[in-house]
């Protein structure tokens, strides 16, 4: 099972949705990665702006975490945002693997992105 941190977008989306176990359907795409599991209360919303890694909440209540052609404007409501680090290891999984979403806050977001730049420069590093 993998598990993906993602930072939430206000204190009571934490139980909704974190530390559930979904499962990615065959209905995902480079668009949006639809889980399936836990429902959780969604609503349609006035549109505003999201970004890839958004995860919505449909009023199914099955949540859809936005990937790489994501829209630029989104309807359903917000619970947070998987963080850039971790963005790319929810993209290689395939539909019927499970993950699950634990949340992380904002500095433990940052060291993971540093992390990732530190091993990048290594295999730059090592590649010359």
């Amino acid at each position: 099972m993998a598990r993906i941190r993602a930072i939430t977008r206000t204190a009571h989306t934490t139980s909704e949705i974190f530390g559930n176990e979904y499962r990615i359907t065959a209905a995902s795409d480079r668009t949006g990665y639809r889980l399936e599991g836990a429902t959780t209360p969604g609503a349609s919303i006035t549109s505003e702006p999201v970004c890839p890694g958004a995860i919505q909440l449909p009023p199914a209540g099955q949540p859809i975490v936005l990937m790489a052609d994501a829209p630029t404007i989104g309807g359903y409501r917000v619970a947070g945002a998987v963080i850039s680090a971790d963005l790319g290891a929810l993209a290689q999984l395939t539909p019927g693997q499970a993950v699950v979403i634990e949340a992380v806050g904002v500095a433990d977001a940052h060291d993971a992105l540093h992390r990732c730049e530190e091993n990048l420069l290594a295999i730059r590093e090592w590649s010359l």
